[in-house]
């Protein structure tokens, strides 16, 4: 969000005297916390952070939870090595949301389900093979 968009929302928390959370990548943050420079634009906003929650990677709770939204075995073992192997990355979850739309558009299309083979052939068309 560019700044003045920012400043509009601290305002509106001012003024509401709610909380609020924004969300984004480190980068996001970064940019807010101004740095070594605490003396900037964002230093309003900045000051009402009361909590920096960084999140570096998915959970095995957050792959299952996908999986069954799915409908997939989440009791299926190699079914879920594989997702836990694919969600378990940087950008896992997109990645496995990507694979899983792909698989279901297919099985769709056959009449079946997804399996795991759709989801193996998904990934491979989606990377080019790559691993």
């Amino acid at each position: 969000l560019p700044y003045d968009a920012l400043e509009e929302l601290r305002i509106i928390q001012e003024e509401a005297e709610v909380g609020f959370a924004l969300i984004g990548n480190d980068k996001v943050y970064t940019r807010i916390q101004g740095g070594v420079n605490q003396a900037h634009e964002y230093a309003r906003l900045w000051s009402r952070i009361g909590n920096h929650c960084g999140l570096k990677a998915s959970t095995k709770g957050d792959i299952k939870a996908i999986a069954s939204a799915w409908g997939l075995d989440i009791n299926d073992k190699d079914l879920m090595t594989v997702l836990f192997d694919i969600g378990g990355k940087a950008g896992g979850l997109r990645a496995l949301t990507q694979y899983l739309r792909l698989a279901g558009m297919t099985a769709k299309g056959q009449g079946t389900v997804i399996t795991l083979d759709l989801i193996l052939q998904a990934k491979q068309q989606m990377t080019g093979g790559a691993q």
